[in-house]
């Protein structure tokens, strides 16, 4: 006994979500082996007498119903793909959604610790100068965190006196790295040749981006020192031209950053310089800022910018 009225299973795809295959090619062979036999039949049907003839209108009833069967099926086969490239469609966009919401509830999340440390610092600053290495190590703690890179290196180097107006050092201060065996073990000073680069990256208050050490360096960069990754992110940590530090990420593997990740580390350096700020004395702040001897600018982004952060993270 033959059922109508039920599209094959593999024509409607299963209740979890089973892909419907597409049997265009199937049907079109079908209704191309067809199609001869068929318009054979009519010729004949209409050139043929007695019995021969009646035998044709039985085999071009046949055929017309086997050609109309196969063009039903067809189309239902192809409605059904339709449907189900749709539902793929609609569900990918559900998933897409769903990992924005999460990202972004992982960034929120993860700066709110910042965010509570910095607002405690600010409440403390008026009673007495505040004691600020947890909030350092929150900082990068969420800097790493929020990084893409699976094995990323992120630590917060620290100007020694910030008041001071040269012969300064920059030493380690918080890191971040649990998927790493290497370590930090830089110290920059001031108007040394090596490393000259980070003293210029803390004096534009810029982003400086490498993809790959081994094919470019910035001028003052230490070629000689062996380092165990090959790109990096370094950032500087300043407000009101006071240079407080330098935030720096590393991963072992070339173009280890996304635009968003460079955005999101220029944004952690914005919080941990309002940290540094808010944790000095009004006596301290002024001598800073004549010791530099410097107006702020508003700071640009020679590498990246957050637009096009956004922008490319909408494209993917």
């Amino acid at each position: 006994m033959v059922t109508t009225g039920a599209t094959p299973a593999s024509d409607q795809g299963s209740s979890e979500g089973k892909p419907v295959k597409d049997r265009a090619r199937q049907y079109n062979i079908a209704t191309f082996l067809l199609a001869p036999p068929t318009a054979g039949t009519f010729i004949l049907m209409r050139t043929s007498e007695g019995t021969f003839q009646a035998s044709m209108y039985v085999a071009a009833a046949v055929f017309g119903l086997a050609v109309s069967a196969v063009t039903f099926f067809k189309s239902r086969n192809e409605s059904a793909v339709k449907e189900d490239l749709r539902r793929q469609q609609e569900k990918a966009q559900v998933q897409v959604s769903d990992v924005e919401f999460r990202a972004k509830t992982q960034m929120n999340g993860t700066l709110l610790g910042v965010a509570d440390r910095l607002r405690a610092v600010a409440a403390t600053t008026a009673l007495k100068k505040p004691d600020i290495s947890g909030f350092r190590s929150d900082a990068v703690q969420a800097a790493g965190l929020l990084l893409s890179n699976e094995a990323p290196r992120v630590a917060y180097f620290v100007v020694s006196n910030p008041t001071a107006a040269n012969g300064r050092e920059m030493t380690r201060d918080a890191t971040f790295g649990p998927l790493r065996l290497d370590e930090f073990t830089s110290t920059f000073i001031e108007n040394d040749e090596t490393d000259s680069n980070v003293w210029e990256l803390l004096k534009a208050d810029d982003a400086d981006y490498q993809p790959d050490i081994k094919l470019h360096t910035p001028k003052g960069f230490d070629t000689n020192r062996q380092r165990a990754y090959r790109s990096y992110v370094s950032v500087a940590v300043r407000v009101e031209g006071i240079e407080f530090g330098m935030l720096t990420a590393n991963t072992r593997e070339v173009d280890g950053f996304s635009p968003v990740d460079i955005a999101m580390l220029r944004v952690v350096a914005r919080l941990l310089a309002a940290g540094e700020a808010a944790a000095m004395t009004s006596k301290d702040l002024n001598a800073a800022r004549a010791s530099n001897n410097t107006v702020e600018t508003p700071t640009s982004i020679s590498m990246i910018e957050l637009k096009e952060a956004d922008d490319d993270d909408d494209n993917e």
